[in-house]
């Protein structure tokens, strides 16, 4: 074996166990395609991007979506990938998707955001942001904080009577979690411009 040939080999064993690692997480989100958080029922996405970010310590990832949107999605300890990922790297997230828990017009003053420390897969937020939009055939609105924008589904249509675009609101989601990182193939449609 040449010098260069260990590293190559490290290399292919370390995607042959992403690629296992997706394999078997398909499956499992392909049989439960819903999942109980916090109270309500979290649905499962899946996003091919590029990273713009990374925060190691904080273990979130800011991906550039197909709308030109920013979309940070957190990745516990369990999430396999995540430390092989860099930034400009394009990969596949498999996420439960952020949800409306709670919301309430009238806020304290200034856009702020508290974030409790890790509660499990989807950790909950308490956010004071503006309502930029609100679709109630779709049970979304979407909320902008200090850190970004986000739209949320609502478990029941209710909790949208009570907002309007242009509201400062508070409310408690649970955000957008990971459950598989691996790295894309090739590069979405919206990257190929």
């Amino acid at each position: 074996m040449g010098p260069g040939t260990a590293s190559r080999m490290e290399r292919v064993w370390t995607q042959l166990g992403f690629f296992i690692a997706a394999w078997v997480g398909a499956a499992f989100i392909s049989a439960f395609a819903q999942l109980p958080t916090a109270g309500h029922v979290a649905k499962v996405a899946r996003v091919t991007s590029k990273v713009e970010a990374l925060d190691r310590t904080a273990r979130t990832l800011t991906l550039h979506g197909p709308k030109g949107t920013a979309r940070i999605i957190t990745a516990g300890p369990e999430v396999r990938g995540f430390d092989q990922v860099r930034v400009g790297d394009f990969v596949v997230v498999r996420y439960l998707e952020p949800a409306l828990v709670e919301i309430r017009k009238g806020g304290s003053g200034m856009r702020e955001r508290v974030e409790p420390g890790a509660e499990g897969a989807a950790r909950r937020v308490t956010i004071v942001a503006d309502v930029v939009a609100k679709d109630t055939k779709k049970r979304t609105v979407t909320l902008r904080d200090p850190r970004q924008t986000v739209e949320l589904k609502a478990p029941r249509a209710e909790q949208l009577k009570l907002v309007e675009a242009g509201d400062r609101v508070e409310a408690i989601y649970t955000e957008a979690a990971a459950i598989s990182i691996e790295l894309a193939v090739s590069r979405p449609d919206h990257a190929k411009k």
